[in-house]
């Protein structure tokens, strides 16, 4: 009988064990779920509010990172040319892979004949300061001259954009792909865009690199910035995005145009104490401005009525 009774309590302990690492495996497959991505939820009490807009783009996301919800969003899975939004992703990379008081020369034979900013030949800038540099004024220069870590040439470029491919999958964006550190469409008469990504992707790269490296966006909020060279020299540029003074607490934004993308915004705001990111790709070159203005006013108004 004791032999009986020793059986079955085995098959117990046994069968408990099984049941153990069940639950804790399923836990962890849960856990791994929720912090592969922020947006993970979405909130069905939107349509009253924003059931009357008109848009000009081709898919868009809002989400409250506070609470953890997508407020609105249509066609957010659909990839798309992105291209400046690119720069979002050259940034982050760029401050991973130099050290912290890296000097970023301007090899003028290496890049582009036509750019926002008008560098002069081995002009120097701090590493910090090229990067916000190339976020406030969009300049794809900037973005390539990033990319030089080891020297001015394709084969440091194409190692630049592995490493941020890798660092997107890294981070979950499953729907991006990045072919060039500017996001400057490679052939537009064979639809080669220099990147593609999904607008979900955008607000989650863009939550993390605004979360993660906050003060490199601090100049995306101003119309215009100045930046020193290292021989004293003083570069004035203009903000890319002309909303700016349109949209109470932005904390960061974004643009993006080339003519496979078209227009493309994503930004970064505060209201009633959220969070929020809004991302709008394939609108008009004036028309992202404006659908980025109404989302954010719809936004506050749906957030001042949850909450209330």
């Amino acid at each position: 009988m004791d032999r009986v009774n020793k059986f079955i309590l085995l098959l117990i302990m046994v069968f408990s064990g099984f049941l153990l690492v069940y639950f804790l495996g399923n836990i962890n497959i849960n856990k791994k779920i929720q912090t592969a991505s922020v947006i993970n939820s979405n909130d069905e009490n939107y349509k009253d509010i924003f059931s009357d807009i008109d848009l000009s783009a081709k898919s868009v996301i809002i989400y409250d990172f506070t609470s953890n919800k997508k407020i609105y969003a249509y066609n957010e899975n659909t990839p798309v040319p992105l291209a400046s939004l690119t720069k979002i992703m050259t940034a982050m990379v760029a401050l991973e892979s130099y050290k912290t008081n890296s000097q970023i020369q301007i090899v003028k034979d290496a890049l582009y004949p036509k750019d926002t900013v008008d560098f002069t030949d081995n002009d120097k800038f701090l590493l910090n300061d090229m990067v916000k540099l190339m976020l406030v004024s969009s300049s794809n220069n900037a973005a390539l001259s990033l990319s030089f870590i080891n020297g001015p040439n394709k084969k440091s470029v194409d190692h630049f954009v592995e490493k941020m491919n890798e660092k997107a999958n890294n981070m979950g964006l499953d729907n991006t792909i990045f072919y060039n550190p500017s996001g400057l469409d490679f052939d537009v008469e064979n639809n080669l865009p220099g990147a593609i990504g999904t607008a979900r992707d955008v607000a989650q790269m863009f939550y993390d690199a605004q979360n993660e490296y906050p003060d490199i966006f601090s100049y995306t909020t101003q119309r215009a910035a100045m930046f020193p060279t290292l021989d004293g020299k003083i570069i004035t540029v203009y903000n890319t995005d002309t909303s700016i003074g349109n949209l109470p607490g932005l904390l960061a934004s974004k643009t993006g145009y080339t003519k496979l993308a078209g227009g493309n915004l994503a930004i970064m705001f505060s209201t009633e104490g959220h969070k929020v990111g809004i991302v709008v790709l394939g609108s008009g070159k004036e028309e992202r401005f404006s659908d980025v203005e109404l989302l954010a006013q719809k936004t506050t108004d749906y957030i001042k009525l949850k909450y209330k």
